[in-house]
């Protein structure tokens, strides 16, 4: 349904403006504005914006001498109605009041409602911009007063020098936050254990703290880096040698790159953070594609470059700001010289460790249980699947869609009867997402186009906390993506690229568990037919490094396996399965029948299956 021809083309809007928590005189008013620090006795209600001095709070310290931090503005509407808005400049915080409901205004007052509150507006602002002023100067002052630092507990435990900062009578560090004119417009303070704060009342965003050039010289530099931190910014400039541009926070970088836009016309590169919410790429996208010759440089790490360098050092700062792009020249075939290193299986011959793969069926095969099957056995470091042996041993993450834990819990009594794996040394870790609040949605395709969720996001973070995983398990991922994995070749690619990036992040594998259409009910021997028979666009399979399939086989022969292994014919126990697609001619593709006697699918091979055992 097309709604913007009922509501316009910019749909529904709610205007923040006007949501105003209702009370019932002005005195509730005045208690309103006492609790959050506000010292007023008898508000003006003339429309006027008035200051006012704010007390000491839990959120920030008294106005001293001729400060006025808190400001407010009560209007009239009609003859008995009134609307205040509040707040503090110190804290950010902003409140609204009003003695009725807006929705009960009639359209005459709602429309002298939204007069007063862009006049007020504008007040506010102009009010904002003067306390600005008033604090630059202050901070002026403060900072000439302060001493110079030599030795402080942050810089030495972030291992950076000192450019240009002071210490206060506190003993934390001071780093003036300069406009691109070259006024200080505030003052930041680092604690020695780390702790930041800024001044009361400055201006931060959009303006920026240099190191290896200052503002005079803007308009003459070729090049210059943004981060986020002060200790960022100094690792960056030891690394790099370019002049650094610390905005002290990714959601202010749009302001300050448009300001450094004003000055100057260099590459700019935009070294913000790798958070586990994405902002810093995020900010860094905008920024660069807002503003011509600024390129992206988050680190391929999570965090931001003075983590890089604690851990890696200066040298691998320096080659990702200079060289990330495409990095053509870090790949010179001539460097690959001797034997090539030999490939490292999660099942020898089978799967490789460190790689993305799939594994199809129709329903009712007992896919879910071979993929539970594997996680057990890599977690113990043994055993077979898919007739090759367990190669590596460690943690695994099973995400499963379809299955609540009690009935993982019943596979898990069939597949290990014995709870052998209560003595291994690593675990399986089953999130079931029924048994959680919400689902798990890694991809979605929305009015914001094709992306990967925050929830993506979170699960890589959280992932990375695991130690010694070498496996994580998606099943099914249709279920866990709202974009259209079956149609779309632009969804599966962007899920293929997904699992690519957590498998080369954690070095583990992804396996992802996915259908098939009919059709596999009868591919007989053909691997080529059965991967056609995969659902979804073709870039699902191609975009993984291994396709496994398992589709139906011959009917006598599935009914005489049965019978032959004293169970009730089932064209489900018996089935056709190999690698239908690889990138590897170590990998065995051949086609092996797999039985279900109890409890998993396992290779069929007569003097494997004694009747008598059973």
């Amino acid at each position: 349904m097309d709604l913007t021809k009922h509501f316009g083309a910019d749909g529904v809007v709610i205007n923040e403006d006007y949501l105003f928590r209702e009370g019932k005189d002005i005195q509730e008013l005045v208690n309103e504005m006492r609790n959050h620090g506000l010292q007023v006795d008898y508000p003006d209600l003339t429309g006027q914006l008035v200051r006012v001095r704010v007390g000491e709070s839990a959120m920030c310290k008294a106005d001293r001498s001729n400060q006025k931090s808190g400001w407010y503005v009560v209007n009239l509407v009609g003859e008995q109605h009134y609307f205040a808005t509040f707040g503090n400049w110190k804290t950010g915080f902003e409140g609204k009041w009003s003695s009725i409901n807006p929705n009960k205004l009639t359209p005459k007052q709602t429309q002298e409602l939204k007069q007063q509150m862009s006049d007020a507006q504008e007040r506010r602002e102009k009010a904002q911009k003067d306390r600005q002023e008033e604090v630059a100067s202050e901070v002026n002052l403060r900072f000439d007063s302060f001493k110079n630092v030599f030795e402080h507990e942050y810089l030495s435990n972030k291992k950076v020098k000192n450019y240009s900062l002071k210490v206060d009578t506190n003993e934390s560090l001071v780093i003036p936050v300069y406009s691109t004119s070259g006024q200080i417009r505030s003052l930041q303070y680092i604690s020695k254990k780390g702790d930041k704060k800024f001044h009361p009342g400055g201006e931060i965003k959009g303006n920026i703290f240099l190191i290896g050039c200052s503002v005079d010289e803007l308009p003459t530099i070729n090049e210059l880096v943004v981060v986020e931190g002060y200790a960022t910014a100094s690792s960056v400039y030891e690394a790099t040698q370019i002049p650094t541009a610390c905005v002290f926070s990714a959601n202010f970088s749009m302001d300050a790159v448009k300001n450094i836009r004003g000055v100057s016309q260099c590459r700019i590169y935009l070294a913000l953070d790798n958070d586990t919410s994405s902002v810093g790429q995020r900010n860094a996208q905008e920024v660069a594609n807002a503003f011509p010759n600024c390129f992206v440089r988050i680190p391929s790490l999570r965090g931001d470059y003075n983590d890089m360098y604690l851990e890696h050092g200066l040298e691998r700062v320096r080659e990702e700001i200079m060289r990330s792009g495409l990095g053509i020249t870090r790949y010179a075939i001539r460097t690959l010289v001797n034997e090539p290193p030999p490939r490292t299986w999660l099942v020898d011959k089978f799967l490789e460790k460190g790689k993305p793969s799939i594994l199809a069926s129709i329903g009712g095969v007992g896919k879910s249980m071979l993929a539970l099957d594997l996680a057990i056995k890599i977690a113990k470091g043994y055993g077979d699947w898919f007739g090759h042996p367990v190669s590596q041993h460690g943690n695994v993450v099973m995400l499963s869609a379809e299955d609540d834990q009690a009935e993982v819990h019943r596979r898990l009594k069939a597949l290990d009867p014995k709870n052998e794996r209560q003595d291994a040394k690593y675990d399986v870790f089953a999130l079931t997402i029924p048994d959680t609040a919400k689902p798990l949605i890694l991809l979605r395709d929305d009015a914001t186009g094709l992306n990967i969720t925050e929830q993506a996001n979170e699960l890589v973070a959280e992932l990375e906390e695991i130690p010694n995983l070498e496996l994580v398990v998606i099943d099914p991922i249709q279920a866990m993506s709202s974009a259209p994995l079956s149609s779309s070749n632009e969804a599966a690619q962007l899920y293929c690229q997904l699992c690519a990036s957590i498998s080369s992040q954690m070095s583990c594998g992804v396996l992802s568990i996915h259908h098939m259409s009919k059709s596999a009910l009868s591919n007989g021997d053909d691997p080529m037919s059965a991967r056609q028979s995969i659902r979804g666009a073709s870039s699902l399979v191609d975009g993984h490094r291994l396709a496994i399939g398992l589709w139906l086989g011959n009917k006598e022969e599935a009914e005489r396996i049965c019978v032959e292994n004293g169970v009730e014919p089932d064209p489900l126990r018996v089935v056709r399965g190999g690698v239908v697609k690889c990138n590897s001619s170590e990998v065995d593709t051949s086609v092996k029948t797999m039985f279900r006697k109890d409890a998993v699918l396992m290779p069929y091979d007569k003097s494997n299956f004694d009747i008598e055992e059973f």
